[in-house]
């Protein structure tokens, strides 16, 4: 099966090779669901993000693991849900970041969003904006989220941050785009046990 591309080009927009129904047919920078992050890190660079991990408030099945980018590549730092002891490192969710004004930011999410319509057949797209709970003062993300019929979702949003928030300011964030595939396991891990156990 043909894989189709999420990847940042110069300008930001997709390569559409076919036509996909399935999310399985999407990467970002090479890398997809169900793919082993062995095919991109070495053992030793997976054991020491491993070792950092982020994990959920309710269950530590899955956790979160980061690492930047060893190149100059078109995101500056990739994020993956993998299974807590999982000697074989399975992606459960792929996500490329890149630091970007706001207007900079909504303008190439909005390239990205028509790219991926113009790419899929069973998706429903959904546009809202979040206010990560009311925990970051004024804070924003500008959301587009594609709900594949099997509970898959590839999400492109911005980050807005409110930069007079304490807590924006404690933890460092800055604006950014995010292009984020995540498969039916980690939706519902997210949804069912990550917050609510």
């Amino acid at each position: 099966m043909k894989r189709l591309l999420i990847i940042l080009i110069l300008t930001f927009s997709f390569q559409a090779l076919t036509k996909a129904d399935d999310i399985r047919d999407f990467e970002i920078e090479g890398m997809s669901l169900g793919d082993s992050l062995l095919e991109f890190y070495s053992l030793q660079e997976i054991k020491e993000e491993v070792v950092n991990a982020t994990y959920y408030p309710k269950s530590k099945k899955m956790m979160v693991v980061g690492f930047k980018s060893k190149e100059v590549n078109l995101y500056e730092r990739y994020e993956f849900h993998i299974k807590k002891n999982d000697k074989k490192y399975i992606i459960y969710s792929v996500k490329g970041l890149i630091k970007l004004s706001i207007n900079d930011c909504l303008d190439k999410k909005k390239i990205i969003v028509s790219e991926i319509e113009n790419q899929i057949n069973n998706s429903k797209r959904r546009d809202y904006k979040g206010n990560y709970g009311d925990s970051f003062g004024d804070s924003l993300a500008h959301i587009s989220d594609f709900d594949f019929k099997d509970g898959s979702t590839i999400r492109v949003w911005c980050s807005e941050w409110d930069h007079s928030n304490e807590k924006v300011k404690n933890y460092l964030y800055e604006n950014s785009l995010s292009v984020n595939l995540s498969s039916k396991e980690q939706v519902d891990f997210v949804q069912n046990e990550g917050y609510n156990k």
